[in-house]
């Protein structure tokens, strides 16, 4: 019988992990730090892919569980049950180290990283599975990446990105995962260091995959997914919106939608958005159909899990329920 499904899976080696992660995070105003292991309530010992540095926020990123001996083990044998293990690995990380860090006066940024691409066939379907070796070996990534191909007459069991959305987006962290991507944009990072990339091709890169606007999200879309996510309907709202990612260390930036507006004034900002039919707000804080659309593209995305670190702030007694609600239909 012919193989009629196929998986395939590329890992970056360290090398090129420290500096695809290094390139976003200094594009994001992070430096990065010596230590990068971390003892948590339990006792143990983490180590994290990346540390990053920005003034009172200490930014950890983990992954890599993916690519560890044990997930090669036959107990893994399938790229779900690899990136279950993942995910479990990267919740463990964050909830023990989280605490202790707080209580140092750290303000605690988590971002997991899915250190995969499924690239084939989705960007090489003109290239022989042959040819990725010589392909990494001319980008200068010859020794420093995994890749593997199958081919089953069976479905391979995988889990998705938008499932590891949903883990991170829980704890307000920050998902990244190399199927963000294109192939020339991970080669780029990968093979480059911080010194040798163009900074300004790599916010394009972050902007592009909602990466920059986790870090800094533009009040307007704050607005409108803050709004939408939770029951509130009262006009302070907007303030405490605007003042939660302030207090978290996110300094909203240049309007989306609106740009002609102030984005440093919330309530001139959702003034305009009603102009646009985006929300309404002369009496009560709604949201619009249209302001629902650009929602459904935010919970996908990094920038979705701020938003639940910013009601978390808030401290609304309903965030529960607003986190389920809203990723619900985050598949669709």
């Amino acid at each position: 019988m012919q193989p009629e499904c196929f998986y395939t899976e590329l890992n970056l080696g360290k090398f090129g992990r420290q500096n695809l992660l290094r390139n976003i995070l200094r594009a994001q105003g992070y430096m990065p730090a010596a230590q990068q292991d971390f003892e948590g309530l339990s006792g143990i010992r983490h180590v994290f892919e990346v540390v990053g540095v920005k003034g009172k926020n200490l930014l950890l990123v983990v992954g890599g569980a993916e690519g560890d001996k044990a997930s090669r083990s036959p107990r893994y044998a399938t790229p779900r049950n690899r990136m279950v293990r993942w995910r479990n690995k990267a919740l463990l990380s964050a909830y023990d180290v989280e605490s202790v860090l707080a209580a140092e006066g750290w303000m605690v940024e988590l971002m997991f990283f899915q250190n995969v691409s499924n690239i084939y066939p989705r960007e090489l379907d003109e290239l022989d599975p042959d040819e990725v070796p010589k392909f990494f070996r001319q980008s200068g990534l010859e020794c420093d990446h995994r890749f593997e191909m199958r081919a089953s007459s069976e479905p391979i069991p995988v889990e998705r990105s938008e499932e590891l959305v949903k883990v991170a987006s829980s704890v307000g962290a920050c998902f990244f995962t190399l199927n963000d991507l294109t192939l020339d944009e991970l080669v780029y990072l990968a093979a480059k260091t911080p010194d040798e990339t163009d900074p300004h091709r790599v916010q394009a890169i972050s902007d592009r995959i909602r990466v920059s606007q986790y870090f800094r999200p533009p009040t307007d879309e704050l607005i409108i997914a803050a709004s939408d996510f939770s029951a509130r309907r009262d006009r302070e709202f907007v303030h405490q919106v605007y003042r939660a990612a302030l207090t978290l260390g996110h300094e909203p930036a240049q309007n989306a939608l609106v740009p002609n507006v102030d984005f440093r004034d919330p309530v001139a900002t959702a003034v305009e958005l009603e102009k646009h039919k985006y929300i309404h707000f002369e009496t009560t804080l709604e949201v619009t159909e249209e302001g629902r659309k650009v929602t459904q593209v935010i919970r996908k995305t990094a920038q979705g899990s701020f938003i639940v670190r910013v009601l978390r702030n808030i401290g609304l007694p309903e965030l529960a329920k607003a986190i389920i609600a809203a990723f619900k239909g985050a598949g669709g």
